[in-house]
């Protein structure tokens, strides 16, 4: 690859690609335009599988040791005992009786 006051000049071989600025230019903004919807895509609607909890504090009535949390995301109930969120998600718990 050399560089000359238009652009990039590609050396493949026997072959030569003139490469102009603007086509440089034009290939990432499309590369932009489509990548951009893919990232919001994902974001939005992506599986939430994997994201940890967004903890929520409870207010009780009664002065207990514990701290009861409230996840914003799938709605699970847990405690602590330190005045902080829980690290992990409890959904995944099984109750046994």
């Amino acid at each position: 690859m050399t560089w000359n006051d238009h652009g990039f000049i590609l050396i493949f071989g026997d072959y030569n690609f003139d490469l102009p600025y603007i086509t440089i230019f034009i290939f990432f903004a499309i590369l932009a335009a489509m990548g951009l919807p893919f990232v919001l895509f994902t974001k939005f609607f992506g599986s939430r599988n994997g994201q940890k909890c967004k903890w929520k504090g409870v207010p009780e009535g009664n002065k207990s040791a514990f701290t009861k949390w409230r996840c914003k995301e799938c709605l699970v109930e847990a405690y602590s005992t330190d005045k902080r969120p829980p690290k992990e998600c409890k959904k995944t718990l099984k109750v046994v009786l």
